[in-house]
């Protein structure tokens, strides 16, 4: 399909006559007689028409200055071909596509193009992301523009990559800065660098049917996360986690409980950041707490990507959960956040009911009374003074002893545990 050519000027006779006979008072006002008989008119007549055909080739193009134009565009090495029409089409394409790198967008699009090992790109300006510390990469720098490089063939990947965190070549860098150094702007200094990921440890509790078998499910939710937080084709649509999206327990709590088979619901899920030692390119991220202590998920700056790194030992699996509501009244320690003695109230209460720190689940029953649960939030710095603590459970696991009440769990149940603060 040919590229309609424009019209240049749309004017017709008419339009030209009733143009000039409109100047006519303003440039002679002595000429009254504007009939068609009138010499002068029969001149504007003759003009009109004159002008009608300069401007019907105005609005032709012809083809030897069509290909000059082409030539113009395309460079003098440039050799027409047989179809003119496909010329232009082709010129009209070309234009279209980046050859300098302006914007941010210029630079993820070149990046990718440059070589075909290249998954995904990150541009962020006014960053020297090749600083050793975290804190020299923050600080902003006039003239500086990093674009960050995350491989997606094996080929291109460092072999000092871990799983889950990949890490392009010195080969892939090296490709991606040569093909971007002469479409830079002279005042840029490119900076090509791997990403920089964040770990994301997880501890989880999950409620499942009894025919459900363990091991299996365990290998389901750990590849279910990978999967999601997967830097290349992971995050809410499938692309890649996005650069510097924060990651949310309220995400992986539906992720579990809508896609993976055999998770019947989530009753506990927390989220941690720890570097490995040895992990090249990876620094902790912060976690993120609900100004009532309750876990929000962990915090990426612009130029981070996650790190799943999930335990198949942190994942506990029961088929027999005890719903117990807890309310606990503490007073803060001097100079401390509300927020932060809630946090610390419900982590204390929390973990002492988790299956994982030494709560219910195991192979024996299991009790604990509303002494113990004073005992471990006492034990929190955070907490000066604790005052009552009530437990509501089913009745009939309830117990009463030296006038504090308790509760009971059977062997291989779990407790499924809401915690209030009043601080």
């Amino acid at each position: 399909m040919s590229i309609p050519q424009p019209t240049l000027d749309d004017r017709s006779y008419a339009d030209l006559v009733d143009e000039a006979r409109a100047l006519i008072p303003s440039l002679a006002p002595q000429w009254t007689n504007h009939n068609p008989s009138d010499p002068g008119i029969t001149l504007v007549e003759l003009f009109a028409w004159l002008t009608e055909m300069l401007i019907y080739r105005v609005n032709r193009l012809p083809e030897d200055h069509t290909r000059a134009f082409l030539r113009l565009l395309n460079g003098p090495q440039w050799t027409p071909g047989p179809d003119l029409d496909e010329d232009v089409r082709l010129a009209v394409l070309d234009l279209r596509k980046r050859h300098r790198a302006v914007t941010a967008e210029d630079y993820e699009v070149l990046a990718r193009e440059a070589d075909p090992g290249v998954a995904r790109a990150r541009c962020v300006p006014r960053r020297d992301l090749a600083a050793r510390q975290e804190a020299d990469r923050m600080v902003p720098k006039e003239g500086y523009l990093s674009l960050i490089v995350v491989p997606g063939r094996p080929a291109a990947v460092d072999p000092l990559s871990r799983p889950g965190a990949p890490l392009p070549s010195a080969d892939l860098l090296q490709a991606v800065g040569a093909d971007l150094e002469p479409r830079r702007l002279v005042t840029v200094r490119q900076v090509i660098v791997p990403p920089l990921y964040v770990p994301i440890q997880a501890e989880i509790v999950v409620a499942t049917r009894s025919d459900v078998a363990a091991g299996p499910l365990r290998a389901r939710v750990v590849e279910a996360l990978e999967r999601f937080l997967d830097p290349v084709s992971g995050g809410p649509e499938g692309e890649g986690w996005p650069f510097g999206r924060d990651v949310y327990c309220s995400e992986l709590y539906r992720l579990l409980e809508k896609e993976v088979p055999g998770v019947d619901y989530v009753p506990a899920l927390s989220l941690t950041s720890t570097v490995p030692a040895g992990a090249p390119r990876a620094l902790a991220g912060e976690e993120l707490w609900h100004e009532e202590g309750d876990p929000i998920g962990i915090a990426l700056q612009a130029h981070h990507l996650p790190w799943a790194q999930i335990d198949p030992a942190r994942i506990a699996i029961g088929s027999s959960f005890l719903p117990i509501r807890i309310h606990v009244e503490a007073v803060a320690a001097e100079e401390v956040d509300l927020a932060v003695a809630r946090r610390a109230v419900k982590t204390a209460v929390q973990l002492l009911f988790h299956p994982l720190h030494g709560g219910p689940g195991g192979g024996s029953a299991w009790q604990v009374g509303a002494s113990d649960v004073a005992a471990a939030v006492a034990g929190r710095s955070e907490i000066e003074v604790v005052g009552n603590v009530a437990i509501d459970a089913d009745p009939g696991r309830l117990f009463t002893e030296n006038g504090a009440t308790g509760v009971r769990f059977v062997a291989g149940e779990m407790a499924d545990v809401t915690v209030t603060v009043d601080v």
